[in-house]
């Protein structure tokens, strides 16, 4: 008399051989994305030119220049700028940025301004100033000031005749 097979653990009848699966080697899933770094970018002179930008890592410098000049230029004509220098933390020597293809990322901000972000400084020589004779670039002291629309003055009565 013959036994009769026990069936393994695992499902398998036994006496017959399961073909062994290959295993395949699934790629890890990429990494995410750095954050973006926050950044207030400053002028040097106007500092009502000031505003703040979140960008990536890969982002280059050369980019944060575009927005700059594509600023300036909207105030008056285009081609205003002839050599621009960045700064980050402080306008010091030793934080100068020697080239504007610098990727943001590579750019060792210490520490984070009054406004809670990374500050990059700028200033450019223009070919004349574009604010000359407006006085609104010196006096305002604020920095990214919220501006409103002022409230519509209700129209004038009709001239009696």
């Amino acid at each position: 008399m013959s036994r009769p097979a026990t069936a393994p653990a695992d499902g398998r009848p036994s006496g017959k051989k399961g073909k062994k699966k290959k295993k395949v080697e699934e790629e890890p899933p990429p990494p995410p994305p750095p954050p973006p770094i926050p950044v207030q970018v400053r002028s040097v002179a106007w500092k009502c030119m000031d505003f703040r930008i979140e960008v990536a890592p890969v982002v280059m410098l050369s980019d944060i220049k575009a927005l700059i000049i594509e600023r300036h230029a909207k105030a008056t004509s285009k081609d205003l700028i002839r050599r621009m220098n960045f700064w980050f933390d402080d306008v010091a020597p030793d934080k100068l940025i020697e080239t504007d293809m610098t990727p943001m990322g590579e750019i060792k901000f210490s520490r984070k301004g009054e406004t809670g972000l990374f500050e990059l400084f700028y200033e450019y020589q223009p070919h004349h100033d574009p604010f000359e004779g407006r006085p609104f670039a010196a006096v305002l002291n604020a920095t990214n000031p919220q501006l409103s629309m002022p409230k519509p003055r209700p129209p004038a009565p009709p001239a009696s005749a």
